[in-house]
């Protein structure tokens, strides 16, 4: 189980603790602790920006003439769809549902400029009514396919999705289900939750429900993750989300919604976000953006990997001191959850950031070691208590082979943030933790009584 990096007073963001008791006697998680070796490979570095170079403009292919096979196929799959109880609502333009009723009728050519959309809405159509064979939450929805005609440099694209007629129709604004991933059981969706001061759409690659601000502009997009608790890092996740969610006739055990942030290079996924208000959603993603600061940078992608090996969690749960919490599962690769503890998490966006990257060292280290194994834990936090020559010019990637090698600790990745950003009298305090050990005559390493 993962320190705490705590909120005490005006330093209380630097404390650590031992596990939250709420985790203690009843938790899943391994006591072995698996050791980084000292030839732990380099990360990779984050992409190059690209060199753009002049693109000589297309010549303008033509619209291939459809086969009579083809006309065929996609007439009988036409009219399949056509006859579908879902398509008198369907939200075709009227110009648009005539002509495609007319050409599977056989009244009618089709246009061959509509030849690649009819067979990309038809693909969407038959992925969409597969799934929902298996059916959706809550039971008493209403489900219906909606169509979204889409731009995308100047290419027109239509986008298949689906919504609850009930809950629309309730509050006057589309409501969109969210895909389950993985498609392993039932049911295929789960209605996306309501955010009050945002309302829903469907992205325009179809996998996602975006979260959109009265400018249009989107702050979070959703899907939904079907969690394995027989996983590591799955059940760790569904553990603290099972305490984070009432159970009940509209919910699924271990399928969760799952967020992502409208910033670029975060793309790590977060769990319940959306049981924040939109006031404290926009103050979580302004502490991300420090993350944006160009020394940071190198960061974004060792804490926020792209996979699902780690994850963000955000807690409501009464927390006394912690602003974050990391439970690490694995360190090759590195495994782990990072919690975010709402009471505490908004104090101070700088220490905040600072925190996050405290515990993602402990999700690079791997597995806590066990109460009485003091020596690597204080290895874990403070390193050796020193601070090595030249720290503060360290590369992230060097924090990272640092952490890995046990040549530093979590708290020398939150001061060497902190430094960067120009916060220096925190960074005084963390260096005296590291120092001696200890913050406020406790120490930070030992388990609490």
């Amino acid at each position: 189980m993962r320190t705490t990096y705590g909120i005490l007073f005006c330093l209380s963001l630097l404390l650590s603790a031992c596990a939250s008791p709420g985790l203690q006697g009843s938790s899943p998680l391994p006591e072995s602790r698996s050791s980084a070796a000292a030839s732990t490979p380099l990360p990779p570095s984050p992409a190059p920006s690209p060199t753009f170079t002049a693109t000589p403009t297309p010549t303008p292919t033509r619209t291939p003439t459809p086969t009579p096979d083809v006309v065929s196929q996609l007439r009988q799959s036409l009219t399949e769809v056509t006859s579908s109880k879902y398509w008198p609502a369907m939200n075709l333009s009227a110009k648009r549902k005539a002509a495609w009723e007319a050409f599977a009728a056989g009244e009618a050519p089709l246009p061959p400029a509509e030849q690649p959309l009819l067979t990309d809405f038809l693909s969407q159509w038959d992925e969409h009514t597969s799934r929902l064979a298996d059916g959706v939450l809550p039971n008493d929805a209403q489900p219906a396919l909606r169509l979204a005609a889409l731009q995308d440099q100047g290419t027109e694209r239509l986008v298949l999705y689906l919504i609850d007629e009930k809950s629309t129709q309730q509050s006057g604004a589309e409501s969109l289900f969210l895909t389950i991933r993985p498609a392993a059981s039932l049911p295929a969706y789960i209605l996306a939750p309501q955010i009050p001061g945002l309302s829903q759409r469907i992205s325009p690659d179809g996998r996602f429900v975006e979260y959109v601000d009265s400018s249009g502009a989107w702050v979070l997009k959703a899907d939904a993750r079907r969690l394995d608790p027989k996983v590591g890092s799955d059940s760790i996740t569904n553990y603290l989300l099972d305490r984070e969610y009432p159970a009940g006739p509209n919910t699924m055990q271990h399928v969760y919604p799952r967020f992502r942030f409208a910033i670029p290079n975060i793309e790590s996924a977060f769990y319940a976000v959306d049981r924040l208000s939109l006031q404290q959603i926009t103050l979580l993603h302004t502490t991300l953006e420090i993350f944006d600061h160009p020394e940071l940078q190198g960061l974004k992608p060792l804490i926020f990997s792209p996979s699902d090996n780690t994850t963000s969690l955000v807690s409501r749960l009464p927390e006394t001191l912690a602003a974050a919490q990391a439970i690490g599962y694995s360190d090759r690769p590195p495994r782990g959850v990072i919690v975010l503890y709402a009471r505490n998490l908004f104090d101070n966006r700088y220490l905040t950031a600072a925190s996050i990257a405290h515990e993602a060292a402990h999700i690079w280290q791997g597995v806590q070691p066990r109460c009485d194994k003091l020596d690597e834990r204080r290895v874990n936090e403070i390193g050796h208590s020193t601070i090595p020559p030249g720290f503060e010019a360290w590369t992230p990637q060097e924090l990272y082979l640092g952490i890995t090698r046990q040549q530093i600790g979590a708290y020398h990745v939150s001061l060497w943030v902190l430094r960067k950003l120009g916060v220096d009298d925190w960074a005084s305090a963390e260096e005296r933790i590291i120092l001696t050990g200890h913050f406020n005559g406790v120490s930070v390493y030992a388990c609490a009584p």
